[in-house]
């Protein structure tokens, strides 16, 4: 009886340690172009098979590159990629980020994104990284607090970290702006697979 206790307890911190198993990474540092928040489609965020648990921009001097966090998925069905409609960039401005919303629907977790231009210039949209499961258990909609939104230079986004709990990942994201339209914040949504270990 108490082998088996043992043996239990075992497989339960093995499982666990298996599936937190995570890793942060950074885009390379690149010119932050005047605060023209089209400059972050220099920047790559990849987590190849595994989940993103957080990210957040981060600046040097004169430069900016992303941190994120990967965590280490179970088996998915597949890994789906598609492109975000393409909405005006007003010039730069990073307030014009609310008309795009990053999301992998309501089976998918995200695995990657990175902003892209039209050929004029003059539009974004983002590719997206999911990785798809039969069911996923998600918490409720979260935000980070409201903060300046520094007359729309791209550099006031590193005020806002996207971070899910232990055991979720990204399932959505997407930049809100106050009543006002002088703050910003970023909603976001964290899911876990179905049945995954917390």
């Amino acid at each position: 009886m108490i082998l088996a206790v043992v043996y239990i307890f075992l497989m339960t911190v093995v499982t666990d340690a298996r599936w937190n198993c995570c890793d942060y990474r950074f885009t390379g540092y690149n010119d932050v172009g005047k605060f023209n928040m089209v400059y972050f489609d220099r920047h790559l965020l990849r987590c190849d098979r595994n989940g993103m648990r957080q990210f957040k921009l981060d600046r040097g001097p004169g430069k900016i590159r992303f941190e994120y966090e990967c965590c280490r998925l179970p088996r998915r069905l597949r890994t789906h990629t598609f492109q975000t409609v393409y909405t005006y960039d007003g010039n730069g401005n990073l307030v014009y980020l609310d008309r795009q919303t990053v999301s992998c629907g309501n089976n998918g977790i995200i695995s990657g994104f990175n902003l892209l231009r039209n050929p004029r210039h003059d539009h974004i949209r983002f590719n997206v990284i999911c990785n798809q499961y039969k069911r996923l258990s998600c918490l409720s909609m979260q935000y980070t607090p409201y903060n300046d939104d520094g007359g729309g230079h791209s550099i006031y986004l590193d005020r806002h970290r996207v971070k899910c709990s232990p055991g979720y990942f990204l399932n959505s994201w997407g930049l809100k702006r106050s009543g006002d339209h002088k703050k910003i914040r970023i909603a976001y949504r964290c899911c876990r697979p179905y049945k995954y270990p917390k």
